[in-house]
């Protein structure tokens, strides 16, 4: 995770550690397997403790301290999730699901639909909107319309918490 994500828990900055993006190779293969993955990356030698990245060292002013890191996944929008995503999110380790509702001809139209189905799915599951700030991106929402159209239709889920830009 790097001595970057490491040093930003002493000055408040949460950490996210996503698992999901391009791509359809990747899966945790079981509970265990994301309790194991949780479990490692909220302590100090996951802060940077390589070889070639140093953990950081230990002052009276600046204590090297564990932090926690929120492990997430940043889906495409299309429910149900594609098999190798589902049995990821289906553990219920992750506390947060970014949901993605640009890059995706499937989403374009219909991502409310999509939306609400993710967040009845995992009701004790923190949901972002994803969402892309370059105009350039495939699904590009004007900013208008986020707060006309998308923020009241995702304010509705319970378990709604926010935007991942």
């Amino acid at each position: 995770m790097g001595a970057a994500a490491g040093g930003s828990a002493p000055k408040g900055i949460p950490v996210s550690l996503s698992i999901g993006g391009f791509g359809t190779g990747y899966s945790l293969p079981s509970r265990q397997a994301a309790l194991d993955l949780s479990s490692t990356s909220g302590t100090p030698t996951s802060a940077g403790a390589s070889p070639a990245c140093p953990a950081p060292s230990a002052t009276p002013q600046h204590p090297v301290r564990a932090r926690e890191a929120d492990l997430t996944a940043t889906p495409r929008c299309t429910f149900p999730p594609v098999a190798y995503l589902k049995r990821a999110v289906d553990t219920g380790i992750f506390e947060r699901v970014h949901v993605r509702i640009y890059d995706d001809d499937n989403c374009e139209a219909y991502w409310h639909l999509a939306w609400d189905r993710w967040t009845a799915a995992y009701p004790v599951t923190r949901f972002y909107v994803g969402m892309t700030a370059s105009k350039m991106t495939h699904g590009w929402v004007h900013p208008k319309n986020v707060y006309y159209d998308v923020m009241p239709s995702v304010q509705k889920a319970d378990n709604y918490s926010g935007f991942m830009i």
